[in-house]
Parts: structure tokens; sequence; C-alpha cells
């Protein structure tokens, strides 16, 4: 593993209110940027721009709730 990235989200009757407490542990390469944003009310998405081996590698963390589960992609 060369990153571990943790972020938490509020939900009001079956819907994302907000998404807060982000963290991100690297343990290869560099964070350029990164920000934490609810897209909808159904997802909210850690947006992470980071430098590995002199390359841009984008990463997003995506938590969407669906049938009353929430479901982390990445």
């Amino acid at each position: 593993m060369q990153w571990k990235v943790s972020y938490k989200i509020d939900i009001k009757g079956n819907s994302i209110t907000k998404a807060h407490s982000p963290s991100i542990n690297n343990y290869i390469g560099s964070v350029r940027n990164s920000s934490l944003k609810v897209d909808n009310s159904k997802q909210a998405t850690y947006y992470i721009n980071m430098i590995m081996l002199k390359l841009n590698s984008p990463v997003n963390v995506r938590a969407t709730l669906q049938n009353n589960k929430i479901i982390v992609t990445y």
C-alpha cells in the first residue's frame, strides 16, 4: 500500500450533509493538493493530486450512499 486516506461524512435522512476531517498518510510520493467536497446529497469525494515517481497521479476517493449503505470507491 502506498497511501492511506480517510475522511468522515455526516448523514441525515439518507443524505450526505457534510464531509470533514480529511487525512492522508502517503508512504511513497507526495501530495500536491487535495480537496474534500460533497458532490451531491448522495456522494462525497476526496480529490487528491499526488506526485509519484515525478508523475502526476490523481486519486479520487468517493463515498456514495446506495440503498442505505455507504459504498467507497477509488
